[in-house]
């Protein structure tokens, strides 16, 4: 196949892989669903900021390194298995001490209205 071809083809499956919805825009939506637009924006903040990250490190050799050592491959995994413990233990402390997400406060969606003068047409 020529380069040509190839990278066309590479650049076609690439671009449907990134138009498909995935997990992160599944969390996104529902963020934004239940009214907790600043959160939104959050998400979408870290999601972009993780995966900058792992381009850059994936850029820098990182990526090939882990892939070459059986050793930091095993480090990283064991080390994101005990982050995954760690969160899975604060959540369900946090539960149990009745330290859910605070109470949603409920905005007036109608702006305030100013009195209207009496049948006069003065005001008072």
């Amino acid at each position: 196949m020529a380069t040509g071809a190839s990278l066309w083809s590479f650049a076609l499956v690439v671009g449907l892989l990134t138009l498909t919805p995935g997990l992160d825009t599944a969390l996104v939506l529902r963020t934004a669903a239940l009214g907790r637009r600043a959160r939104a924006w959050g998400v979408v903040l870290g999601i972009q900021s993780g995966t900058l990250v792992w381009g850059a490190l994936t850029s820098l050799g990182v990526t090939a390194l882990i892939t070459a050592s059986h050793i930091a491959y095993e480090v990283l995994r064991w080390a994101g298995a005990a982050y995954l413990l760690w969160m899975a233990f604060r959540l369900v402390r946090d539960t149990f001490r009745g330290r859910g997400p605070p109470p949603r406060r409920r905005s007036n969606s109608r702006p305030a209205r100013t009195p209207s003068p009496p049948a006069g047409g003065r005001a008072p």
